[in-house]
């Protein structure tokens, strides 16, 4: 994936144009890992600040240093950092850095809403960490910024950006349904992160004025009143032929 081209809409293997500020929340990142890595190797108790399930020993704090830790996986960690830098600048460019940040913060605390919630009604379960569930966020934002932009899926197949939106819902949620009390904490936070990053859209981002068009619509409709008149009215007379 790249940026989008305005003439021709397709995402290949072109590098986006990143600016300091990306390079330096990358590097920020790479850095935060290393760090993570280091204290790893030290001995040091990092899986503290992993988010795990109610009676799995579970902490207040770690719904959220749950996303300063990414473990051992060094290649998930670089994958996620390839996505942010691929689609985060097309994003911005659409809503603005101050957006995008709104957007995922908004993402962020859904993805913890939804996920203590389903650990509370004994639908979470097992432990989850890391910033890869902001990612469907990401391909929610994405796809409702460049709706037809066509990516190449696994670097082969075309797909409209629309769909994107459609898969960040349907595939954690069939994960989800899939991993019931087992693992499914991580499965319901991405799922959380990708309704987070629609409601932003639809209630202060970009798509809050065709939400307000829909509903006036919507109210305009329900509101709509007959008035008496027509071929079918006694008032009505027609005119004499000449």
């Amino acid at each position: 994936m790249s940026r989008v081209a305005p003439r021709n809409p397709q995402m290949g293997f072109e590098p986006p144009d990143l600016s300091q500020f990306h390079w330096r929340v990358a590097a920020a990142l790479l850095a935060l890992y290393a760090t993570e890595l280091a204290a790893r190797f030290a001995g040091a108790p990092m899986d503290l600040f992993e988010w795990r399930a109610f009676g799995e020993g579970f902490a207040p704090w770690q719904p959220v240093t749950r996303f300063l830790v990414q473990g051992r996986g060094v290649l998930g960690v670089v994958l996620s950092l390839w996505i942010f830098a691929m689609v985060w600048p097309s994003v911005e460019a659409v809503v603005g850095r101050r957006g995008a940040i709104e957007s995922i913060a908004a993402a962020a605390a859904a993805s913890t809403a939804v996920g203590l919630f389903a650990d509370a009604i004994g639908l979470g379960g097992g432990v989850t960490f890391g910033y890869n569930s902001l990612l469907s966020a990401l391909f929610v934002l994405f796809g409702l910024a460049h709706p037809q932009a066509v990516v190449l899926l696994m670097f082969v197949l075309p797909i409209q950006a629309r769909w994107f939106v459609i898969l960040a819902f349907l595939l954690p949620g069939l994960f989800w349904l899939a991993n019931l009390g087992e693992d499914g904490l991580g499965y319901a936070s991405a799922f959380g992160a990708a309704l987070g990053a629609w409601l932003w859209w639809t209630r202060r981002g970009p798509g809050v004025p065709r939400t307000r068009i829909k509903r006036k619509v919507r109210s305009a409709r329900t509101t709509l009143r007959v008035v008496p008149g027509g071929r079918d009215d006694d008032t009505f007379h027609r005119s004499p032929a000449r």
